[in-house]
């Protein structure tokens, strides 16, 4: 029986793919088995993990209509004969160690349900930029429950993805962690963690490098902007399927996830004039209570926010004149250029 299933979910990723499974085929652990999801592909990625298939019988592959990133995982994991998950997305890669470097800390301690190591974005300049700052200055850190899920929205922890670690599979089927609405597209894994966090007693980041992350200047998912339904309906989503279910509901959590989430919308430019429900009855107050923590920009959103709805949309209105008119001048003076030359 293998000790760790590796799964990878597989979509349109035959520019990298090879290169992700020979990073699996490279480690120092063998006992492993490789799971490659191939979420119905239109390319040729189901081709290359067939391919892959037939040269180590530790790879298995299961072919699927298209159901999202979410749903891949959740195949990959309810077909995973190790006790211990291990989550890679086809475009990344595993340092030569990685397995063997975060499977030693069982020797230690057998109560740990998630361990997780350090990892780096690298950009297609060939640049890197190294994470967990804190893990590496200040050494392995160990958390637990509310402490894990604040952790989640602080980039100086363990990544807001599945990957880079590697996870107690009974954990994953005792939180029912993959059963997210098909919906939720953007940020659904940090949104995993956090309902893995619920039952989590015992997590460590150790100062081990993990795993690479190719960060490829905005063209992922993590980079699309959403709108403020969208924004809403995952934060109601938080709190009522997942941070009710805990003793006092997580408050620290869910204001730590919404100061994150409006960051996403202020960096978006969203139009301010339509505002879901739940966004003035719940997020509007959670960000109120933290404008301190807001930078300029932020708190000039928020102010908006707080007006009446007529006043936002003159607002809006206002702003669009001003981008006409500045627009209109910049043509003017490209025309005269013109002529001029």
């Amino acid at each position: 029986m293998p000790k760790v299933s590796v799964i990878v979910p597989v979509y349109k990723a035959e520019e990298h793919l090879g290169e992700c499974i020979d990073s699996i085929l490279a480690q120092t652990f063998t006992n492993w088995e490789c799971i490659l999801v191939d979420d119905g592909s239109p390319d040729r990625s189901g081709e290359i993990c067939d391919e892959y298939a037939q040269k180590d019988a530790r790879i298995k592959v299961i072919h699927k209509p298209n159901g999202g990133v979410t749903s891949a995982r959740r195949t990959g994991v309810e077909q995973a004969s190790a006790d211990w998950i291990m989550f890679v997305d086809a475009d990344d890669l595993l340092e030569v160690g990685a397995i063997e470097g975060l499977m030693r800390y069982l020797d230690e301690d057998t109560t740990l349900q998630i361990i997780e190591g350090t990892y780096c974005w690298f950009f297609p300049d060939n640049t890197e930029k190294q994470r967990n700052c804190v893990v590496r200055t200040l050494g392995d850190w160990s958390s637990l429950h509310k402490e894990y899920a604040y952790s989640l929205c602080s980039e100086d922890h363990g990544s807001r993805g599945p990957w880079a670690k590697i996870i107690l599979k009974r954990l994953i089927d005792d939180t029912n962690a993959l059963e997210l609405p098909k919906w939720m597209t953007n940020r659904e894994d940090t949104m995993m963690l956090t309902i893995l966090a619920t039952r989590l007693e015992n997590y460590k980041l150790v100062n081990v490098p993990v795993y690479r992350y190719r960060n490829q200047f905005g063209q992922s998912a993590i980079s699309n902007k959403l709108s403020w339904k969208y924004w809403a309906d995952y934060m109601q989503y938080l709190k009522e399927n997942v941070l009710s279910k805990v003793e006092d509901g997580w408050p620290e959590v869910y204001d730590a996830t919404c100061l994150d989430v409006f960051k996403i919308l202020v960096q978006g430019h969203v139009k301010l004039t339509k505002l879901p429900t739940f966004v003035q009855t719940d997020m509007v107050p959670s960000l109120n209570r933290q404008r301190h923590k807001l930078p300029l920009s932020g708190k000039v959103f928020l102010s908006v926010l707080n007006m009446p709805k007529v006043l936002r949309i003159s607002l809006f209105f206002s702003l669009l004149v001003m981008l006409n008119v500045k627009w209109s001048l910049m043509h003017q003076r490209d025309a005269i250029k013109s002529r001029k030359n």
